[in-house]
Parts: C-alpha cells; structure tokens; sequence
C-alpha cells in the first residue's frame, strides 16, 4: 500500500511539471517509464502513469490559457485568452477544472452503465467515425454566415494536415497545432501591444446546478469518444462538444465550453484508459504504456477508480492555487515581451521536437491560423488540419 501511496504522489508531481512545461507530454515520460517495468512492480507504475495523465490533463490549462501555448486539445487557447484578456483568467481555469472534477464524477458513475452499452454499440459506432465527422464538419461551415470563407480555410487547413501527417511523421503535429492556434494569437497580441487590464478579477459568477450538469456532461460524452474511437482526440472531440453547446444558443456558450474542455480532457485520459477492458484497445499513450506493463483486469478497477479520483481532486486543487499565484506575477511582467518571448521559444521547441521539417509546417500553418481573424469566420475551421485527415483514413 505504501509503493501505491509513493507512486502516486510522484504521478502527481511529474503531472504538474508536464502540464506547466509546454512541449513535454506524457507520453514521453510513459516511454521511459514502460522501460523500468522489470525494475519496479508493474501496479505500482500503473498507478503512477494514472495519476500522471490525470495530473496533466487540469494543469495544461494554465500555460494554454496564460501563455497561449496549446497542448493537445489547443481549441482552449481561444476562449480562454479571451477571457484573460478581458481580466478574467483564472475564471477560464476555474471553469476548466470544475468541468475536469465534473467530468471525473460523471464518468465514474456512469462507468458500469458505459461498460454494459460500449461493447455493443462501438462495433456500429467505428466504421461510421467519417460521417460523423462529415456531419459536424458540414454543420460548422454551413452554419457560419461566411459560409465560403469558412470552406476555404478549412480545406486549407485539411491540405495542410494532409501534407505534414502522412508525408512527415507523428512529430509533425505539434508544429502544425501550434503554427494554426498559439503563433497567430502570439504574434497579434505582441504586435498589437495587446496588454493584459489593469483591473483583474478572481471572482467567479455562480454556476447553477443545470448548467454544471449540461457543460460537465456535454465534456464527459465528447471525451468518451475520444477516448474509445480511434481517429477522434480531445480537439476533435471538443469540435464535437463545441457544435453542440452553441445549438443550445447559450448566452454563456463560452463559459459552457472551457467547462466541456475540462471535461474532455479528464473524461478521455479515463475512457482511452478503460477502453482496454472494454473494446481490447488502448486509446492514448499512458494507456498504451500501462497496457505493456500490467494485463489490467476488472478486479483493478477500484483500485485504478481511487487514483483517477484522487488524482483529480488533489490536481484540481493545485491548479487554481498555482494559477492565482501566476495571475498575480503576470502583471508584474511585461505581456508584450512576454508574448514575444513565448513565440520564439515556440519556434525553438517546434526545432527541437520537429526539426526543420516542422519548422517548414508551422510557417505556412501560421500563415493559415490568420485567416479566421482577416476573414471574420470562427478559429474551429483551423480543426480541419485533423479532421480532413480522419475522415479520408475511415473512407
């Protein structure tokens, strides 16, 4: 029990450096950690990789929405730099890691219900992944009233991601999400001397109960499909989520979203978990790493049911107390520079991690990311660089 109690604290402490470091992602510390499965028992490194992803998945909102550096599911950056724009910033946290904790619950409780239906209905579900997204990716551009624009841009964006996805290598997704959403909103802010309002609130408006269960639930759906079909990650999943909040016309679409954002990360790293027991398959790359370690059986799923909702409760607490503390630094510095600053140790990274392949990707993927804000279209067409790609794969 000890081993168990050590392991996951250090999952949680590893957590946090990935979530507050932009470019390190798990699945680079679960590769190392599948390479120490003979020198440690295997549960105890379960755990660890667990509350790992768990950690990760609350804490990658504070750079994405502070900094504009995106993570995975990158559609953050946009309503939450809108918010921290406006003084309210951590409130775009707050609402990421209440939709996250929401999320958690949901799924959790709704996990024996998911295990009897999921079985039966995944067979029907993966060989009609493209029209699903064919039918999101339709309703998107026709539904925007610059319906010619938003085509245009996300065409583009699908030959973009086209390009870099099958003729480069899976590096070459960084650079490509963060050249079409972090570059363009890095540049415009430093450019335009874009900085933060002096006034900067830590009050949060009072949530009712319907409209916690409807983002939360809304996250927690989109997440499971991201977490069990295969083709679909968290941005996808968040189109999908996104699409469905603002058919309900909600004045608070945006509050409504970053709560479904929260969710989906949290409902996916859990679903891609337990989609080994229940579709054989591991969806991500902390349940690709925890299914090379341990053969998972039903017997653990109390045990792996604790430490996704410890994770989670302690994670969601760390976050908004880091994020208070670097709301009030951030004044204290300089937005401009710091938003040059972030760009070019973007380009660095994308050199690192991509080399100058991905530095080829992220200029004309740059290039593109400005479309939206030059055309007066949504920024979710940039999502055709994934969505494009997938839909062509299941054709």
């Amino acid at each position: 029990m000890l081993s168990l109690i050590v392991f996951l604290i250090l999952g949680i402490i590893i957590g946090i450096i990935t979530g507050l470091i932009p470019g390190l992602h798990p699945n680079s510390v679960s590769l190392i950690t599948i390479s120490l499965a003979l020198s440690f028992p295997p549960l105890p490194l379960a755990v660890f990789l667990i509350a790992m992803g768990v950690t990760n998945s609350f804490l990658t909102f504070i750079p994405s929405i502070l900094l504009g550096a995106p993570e995975e599911n990158v559609l953050v950056v946009l309503p939450g730099h809108q918010l921290l724009m406006q003084g309210r910033g951590y409130e775009a946290i707050y609402l990421s890691v209440v939709g996250g904790l929401g999320a958690c619950i949901i799924s959790l409780v709704t996990l024996p219900l998911f295990s009897l239906i999921i079985p039966i209905i995944y067979p029907l579900l993966r060989p009609n992944t493209h029209w699903l997204l064919i039918f999101v990716a339709s309703y998107m551009i026709f539904s925007e009233k610059k319906s010619f624009f938003a085509l245009i841009t996300f065409l583009l964006a699908g030959l973009l991601g086209i390009f870099s996805l099958n003729h480069i290598d899976s590096a070459a997704l960084f650079p490509l999400l963060t050249g079409l959403f972090a570059l363009p909103i890095l540049r415009s802010s430093y450019k335009q001397k874009v900085v933060l309002p002096d006034k900067i609130s830590f009050q949060v408006e009072h949530l009712s109960k319907k409209f916690l269960l409807y983002s939360a639930s809304i996250g927690s759906l989109a997440g499971i499909l991201a977490g069990l079909l295969p083709g679909i990650g968290s941005s996808q999943a968040a189109v999908l989520a996104q699409e469905a909040i603002n058919t309900k016309e909600n004045k608070k679409s945006t509050r409504s979203f970053l709560m479904s954002l929260g969710g989906i990360n949290t409902a996916d790293i859990i679903y891609s978990l337990f989609a080994i027991l229940l579709i054989g398959k591991a969806r991500s790359g902390v349940a690709i790493a925890v299914n090379e370690i341990i053969q998972l059986t039903f017997n653990d799923i109390f045990l792996l049911c604790g430490v996704i909702l410890i994770s989670s409760i302690v994670s969601a607490a760390i976050t908004l107390k880091i994020s208070r503390i670097a709301i009030l630094n951030i004044r204290k510095i300089n937005y401009i520079k710091l938003s040059r600053s972030v760009f070019y140790f973007l380009w660095l990274l994308i050199l690192l991690f991509s080399g100058i392949s991905g530095i080829l990707i992220a200029l004309p993927a740059m290039l593109i990311g400005f479309l939206p804000q030059k055309l007066g279209i949504r920024r979710t067409h940039l999502m055709g660089c994934l969505m494009i790609p997938t839909i062509l794969y299941f054709l």
